[in-house]
């Protein structure tokens, strides 16, 4: 994340969010390592009201649970590919 976006009111707001989240730890690190890859992209999308969309948290939580998916996907085709089950 670059300097100019590490102060910035809805990434702050965000990271207040997962903090207070009743998750566990590792979940909790890998929301909070999505702020820093997602920033310039969560600091460009539109704000929408409720019910229109995605709030930021949602949206962090889905692309979260995207990342560890194909993370995993990856993990398991490895695996698969060098014999091992």
């Amino acid at each position: 994340m670059g300097q100019h976006l590490r102060g910035h009111p809805r990434l702050a707001q965000l990271r207040r969010d997962v903090l207070g989240l009743p998750v566990d730890e590792g979940y909790r690190a890998a929301l909070l390592q999505s702020i820093e890859t997602y920033a310039e992209e969560i600091v460009i999308d539109p704000v929408y009201a409720p019910g229109e969309g995605w709030d930021d948290l949602e949206a962090l939580q889905q692309a979260t649970l995207a990342d560890m998916m194909a993370r995993s996907f990856r993990e398991l085709v490895r695996k698969k590919e060098s014999g091992r089950h």
